[in-house]
């Protein structure tokens, strides 16, 4: 019997890579590629635990393990579920720098063919992280935006509502990266500063008001001061103040409407008026036109607190009703006195010779002096027409019987003739009657109205 060879192994190499192989080292690996491994080591241990195992097999289970460690893949699960995070979270949030960073690192480590379970979880991790600072960040923002609209928004916060909190709100707005939430809050700001505006335009509109040249014409000394020293405050300390809040706009505009609705109107246009009237004679007194005004008048000064408007309109038109009484006195005097110096410069005219009789429309001059309504004027008016008349009388008697038919009627056709010219004047070359120029009827009335008190109310024919 021949004894067989003891062959001597070594498997401590094995042993070593066995027990490096353990449960921590293969976390981050696929399923199916841990699997392999610790198949192939279970196999090793069990090669290491025979008695008579070879040397070759001893190297065969230890090439077979560090194949299968070799061919271990990295579970890219997490990373990829980051990713898929990304993926679903909004394009704000998306475009975030920190992300941008985060995400490129991610992508980079999923196609590193040598990357390795740590560097996975550092980039999952990385782009998680990034992601909800992201979040955060955004949250902080819409907080602060939120926080800063609610300071300025509201019927209690006018106080604090000035152009630079506005601003400072759509700074923070501005801020905000979500667009959605970024259009609501600017609507609500832009109500905000519509409402500031709105008051701005509504207080200049006051001040423009109270600057109207006349506004304060007529009125009483205090009312005007008052109204002069709220428009200064309003304009100087508030309108101008770039930095004045909407309380302190909103406080002026009362204030300025206070005094503008305080003016009081100074009668005495009335009792100037009044007084005008008083010291007329009865017939421009009684004037129905001037009666009428006069009674309206006194019951608007008889108002504790008359409308402005109504004061100066009542004044002025009972001033302009005794203008117009005046007037048509004036030219009802001035009328009947140009008449009748025609009428007596017909009468003495010399050409008509001791067969003619005077042209004179005693008729229309009678006319002309009943529309007088001074009783002295009108008395010396018509004694001036009864002198003409009895001027022409006189004429008559001296006229040959034969002879008195045609010259009645020579007079007849030139008193015609006279009439038609009132209505017009005859052009010397064509012949063809032309109007009155309006510049010369001006002339004459305000040359007659001026004439009038030396020659018609004064005069007194002998």
């Amino acid at each position: 019997t021949v004894d067989r060879e003891i062959e001597i192994t070594d498997a401590d190499a094995l042993q070593a890579k066995v027990t490096a192989t353990t449960d921590a080292s293969l976390d981050g690996y696929t399923t199916d590629s841990k699997k392999a491994v610790t198949d192939k080591k279970a196999a090793a241990e069990a090669i290491i635990a025979k008695n008579d195992a070879t040397q070759a097999q001893i190297d065969q289970a230890l090439v077979e393990l560090e194949q299968a460690l070799a061919n271990l893949q990295v579970d890219t699960r997490k990373l990829e579920a980051a990713v898929g995070k990304y993926n679903a979270e909004p394009k704000h949030i998306q475009e975030d720098p920190a992300v941008q960073t985060a995400l490129a690192e991610a992508n980079h480590v999923l196609n590193d063919p040598a990357k390795t379970p740590a560097s996975v979880d550092k980039a999952a991790r990385d782009l998680i992280k990034a992601l909800e600072d992201a979040t955060q960040a955004e949250s902080d923002r819409q907080t602060a935006a939120t926080d800063a609209l609610n300071e300025i928004e509201g019927e209690d916060k006018k106080a604090a509502r000035t152009p630079s909190a506005i601003q400072a709100v759509k700074d923070k707005i501005n801020a905000v990266k979500d667009e959605g939430i970024q259009d609501s809050l600017l609507r609500e700001l832009k109500a905000v500063e519509d409402a500031y505006a709105a008051k701005k335009d509504a207080l200049q509109k006051l001040i423009d008001r109270a600057n109207e040249p006349t506004l304060l014409d007529g009125m009483t000394i205090d009312t005007a001061n008052e109204v002069r020293a709220e428009r200064k405050d309003a304009k100087e300390r508030v309108y101008d103040n770039n930095g004045i809040d909407q309380a302190s706009i909103e406080d002026a505009i009362q204030h300025l409407q206070a005094a503008l609705d305080g003016l009081r109107a100074d009668k005495k246009p009335l009792a100037d008026a009044e007084a005008t009237h008083n010291e007329q004679p009865d017939y421009i007194k009684n004037n129905p036109a001037v009666a009428a005004a006069f009674r309206k008048a006194q019951g608007t000064r008889a108002m504790a607190n008359p409308p402005v408007q109504q004061v100066k309109d009542d004044a002025k038109a009972l001033e302009d009703a005794i203008k117009s009484a005046v007037k048509t006195e004036t030219d009802a005097q001035s009328t009947a006195d140009t008449s009748l110096n025609k009428a007596e410069a017909e009468v003495s005219n010399p050409v008509i010779g001791e067969n003619g009789l005077p042209a004179v429309d005693i008729d229309a001059i009678q006319a002309e002096i009943d529309a007088i309504q001074d009783p002295t004027a009108k008395a010396d008016a018509q004694s001036r027409l009864d002198a003409v008349k009895q001027a022409i009388e006189t004429k008559k008697s001296k006229i040959a019987a034969d002879k008195l038919a045609q010259a009645e009627q020579k007079a007849k056709e030139k008193i015609e003739k006279q009439r038609a010219e009132k209505a017009g004047i005859k052009s010397p070359s064509t012949g063809i009657a032309k109007q009155e120029s309006p510049i010369v009827a001006i002339i004459a009335s305000a040359l007659a109205i001026v004439s009038l008190p030396i020659t018609l109310l004064a005069k007194k024919r002998k």
